[in-house]
């Protein structure tokens, strides 16, 4: 079966990741921000606009409701997701401040 949908994003998306166990998918786009979509519904759930440049990394953190962020300053985040009774709060975020 094919999915599909637009207008997803303000700009591109230029990452992403599904977590089967929670029916999720995350992406990452040069708008700064990170979208989290119900699988199953195509549906919106939630946006994370923590990150002040482009988002080059989404990546479920399995099998736990957590969601690794990170952005081309370096920035990471890891935030809390559905069905977390806190989803979209941040437990943990540093820069990285290493470049090869």
């Amino acid at each position: 079966m094919l999915r599909g949908k637009k207008n997803c994003h303000k700009k591109d998306i230029i990452c992403g990741d599904y977590s089967h166990n929670l029916g999720l998918i995350a992406t990452g786009s040069r708008d700064h921000s990170v979208r989290i979509w119900d699988y199953e519904r195509v549906k919106y759930e939630e946006e994370i606009t923590a990150h002040t440049s482009e988002v080059v990394i989404v990546k479920f953190i399995k099998p736990f409701p957590l969601l690794l962020t990170a952005d081309s300053s370096g920035q990471l985040y890891v935030w809390l997701t559905k069905p977390h009774a806190k989803a979209k709060s941040c437990l943990v975020s540093w820069r990285n401040m290493f470049t090869l």
